[in-house]
């Protein structure tokens, strides 16, 4: 997860906290738990390979409820980077979803599995499918960052590498 903590006077410049919660090996929940501070997935609105809008997720679009990245009616995986209160994406308001490698206001995006539709619930938290996921953290000290995964037993599934 990664929350926010805004500037302020007494305290100093903002600054992003993360955090890493596990539950217990191979649970599989039938449902999706909401979480508004899991790691961003960042998205270019511009069509510039900038990728510094986060996606706001859930969105709902063309009457459906998305927990990420979608292809439909695109030939790219995008997302909607403002919604109004109800979720519903705001016309207008898009963009691509950064692919492995790309550079993101954080770090970069590390890995997405070609499968990531069968191991999640198409997103990029691998939340509730796949039964046997486990998350790494891997700190790379002289390079200054902290890759967060998650892992199937057969490969990275995903992760995001991060700047500190």
């Amino acid at each position: 997860m990664q929350k926010t903590i805004p500037a302020s006077s007494t305290y100093g410049q903002a600054v992003n906290v993360y955090e890493v919660t596990a539950s217990g090996f191979g649970q599989n929940w039938p449902y999706h738990i909401e979480n508004p501070l899991r790691l961003p997935i960042y998205a270019d609105d511009k069509g510039d390979g900038n990728f510094a809008k986060a996606c706001q997720l859930p969105f709902k679009y063309a009457g459906v409820t998305y927990q990420g990245c979608i292809t439909r009616d695109n030939d790219k995986p995008w997302c909607y980077t403002q919604v109004d209160d109800n979720q519903k994406g705001i016309e207008g308001e898009w963009g691509n979803c950064a692919p492995a490698g790309a550079s993101i206001p954080t770090g970069r995006v590390g890995a997405i599995s070609k499968d990531i539709a069968k191991l999640t619930t198409s997103n990029r938290h691998l939340i509730n499918k796949s039964g046997s996921n486990y998350g790494l953290i891997d700190i790379d000290w002289q390079n200054r960052e902290l890759k967060m995964s998650i892992e199937t037993a057969n490969e990275e599934a995903v992760s995001t590498i991060i700047k500190f």
